[in-house]
């Protein structure tokens, strides 16, 4: 009886103890799931989810994709972060696009206490809060956008604009470079417009003229009207909103002897050429992410897939499937998926992927930084025919040079050339 009784306890305490093998690890994605941007997010997961699945899971489980629809709103990102842990009793979230979608979600993970890997919202805050209180903020980690100052404006100010200047400077023969800054009426670039007046300022750059757009203007003729009256060799922007598409068209069409710097978020996919029926011809912005450049491998990977399948790419697209392995690495550190272990983990993994090195920092983003030490940022430009290239790259590597990565040379508007070649 004793005998039957100890092996019976056994078999119980195996069971327990196996409680969760096979069983799948469930992850959950927040997005707008009927717009494009969520659509290419919801493929790049289930890429990954396959090839984590067939490299034997995580800790020997297979994965699973819940979905819930955040609508791109934060309410919308918080119930569904609620649902997805609640009701579908996932084990890890990721997913988002944009700011205030993000940082809804966030809100609700760090209620929840759930770890989360994020990959929207470039904003500042998501640094600032983290480190101030991190008990509250600890659960979350952001893998995509590059932050706002400590990267993208970085970015723009130490190396995109410096190496435009030297370019027109070499081309067409101007002594000192003019800038206009025309930015977003929008919280995501209130910091960065503010900064770009004080540091090209002390840079000694002139800034000739400086303004917001609104996100739902439909002419922008007045603020062209008063750049080309300025002066200004090179507009940095700051736009992600439809309000670009009549900006540019106008800007092609009122021949403004300018080039773009900065970023415009539409114009970081090819579909920007039919958006603005051709008039996209010479438009440059920084993009990080998938690009058709093999930055590493998984970069080109990742937007070749996303192109073929859904016939563009946007650049948060990648950021589920990075998550994904994010997850995958962290887990397999810990040798366990519990909270606590989980968040260390995550702050030691370092891997390549899509748009360079994935490493996450003590504010819970990634490094901002050369291929093997960080995710660099780079440029692209629409040119003639639809062609569309990548001109600029950086930060770099001592000794790496911009041809290891770049297929492509700045082109200069010819309306451009006509108003200021000397």
């Amino acid at each position: 009886m004793k005998k039957g009784m100890l092996i019976l306890g056994v078999i119980v305490l195996l069971a327990a103890g196996t409680s969760t093998y096979g069983q799948p690890i469930k992850i959950g994605y927040v997005g707008a799931v009927t717009w494009d941007y969520g659509k290419t997010q919801i493929a790049a997961a289930r890429l990954g989810i396959e090839e984590i699945n067939k490299a034997g899971g995580i800790l020997g489980r297979p994965v699973e994709l819940v979905i819930a629809d955040s609508e791109l709103k934060s309410a919308g990102a918080s119930n569904a972060v609620h649902k997805l842990v609640e009701v579908d009793k996932v084990d890890f979230l990721m997913g988002c696009y944009g700011s205030e979608e993000t940082m809804g979600a966030r809100e609700a993970a760090c209620d929840l206490k759930k770890v989360s890997v994020f990959s929207g919202g470039a904003t500042h805050e998501w640094i600032t809060t983290t480190l101030q209180k991190y008990e509250r903020y600890k659960y979350t980690f952001r893998n995509s956008p590059h932050d706002e100052l400590d990267a993208e404006a970085r970015y723009v100010v130490d190396l995109q604009v410096p190496w435009m200047a030297e370019a027109l400077k070499k081309e067409l023969g101007i002594g000192k470079v003019k800038l206009a800054i025309l930015t977003d009426a929008a919280k995501w670039q209130d910091l960065c417009h503010d900064l770009f007046l004080k540091e090209f300022k002390e840079k000694g750059y002139e800034i000739v003229y400086q303004s917001r757009f609104s996100t739902t203007a439909t002419d922008a003729s007045v603020e062209l009207t008063e750049i080309k009256k300025s002066g200004a060799h090179i507009i940095v922007g700051g736009m992600a909103y439809k309000s670009t598409l009549p900006l540019i068209r106008q800007w092609a069409e009122m021949q403004v002897p300018t080039i773009w710097a900065g970023v415009n978020v539409l114009a970081m996919s090819p579909k920007f050429w039919e958006q603005t029926g051709g008039k996209a011809a010479y438009v440059t912005t920084y993009n990080f992410g998938s690009a058709h450049i093999a930055i590493t491998p998984q970069t080109k990977m990742m937007w070749d897939y996303l192109s073929e399948k859904l016939g563009t790419c946007y650049f948060n697209s990648h950021g589920p499937y990075v998550s994904l392995w994010s997850l995958k690495h962290a887990a397999e550190r810990a040798k366990t998926i519990e909270t606590e272990p989980m968040i260390k983990a995550l702050k030691e993994i370092k891997f390549d992927s899509v748009g360079g090195t994935i490493k996450y920092m003590a504010n819970h983003t990634f490094q901002y930084g050369p291929v093997g030490a960080g995710s660099p940022m780079w440029t692209l430009q629409h040119q003639p025919g639809g062609k569309f290239v990548m001109i600029h790259i950086g930060p770099l590597n001592p000794g790496e040079s911009q041809t290891k990565y770049v297929d492509g040379k700045l082109m200069l508007p010819p309306w451009m050339i006509k108003a200021w070649k000397k």
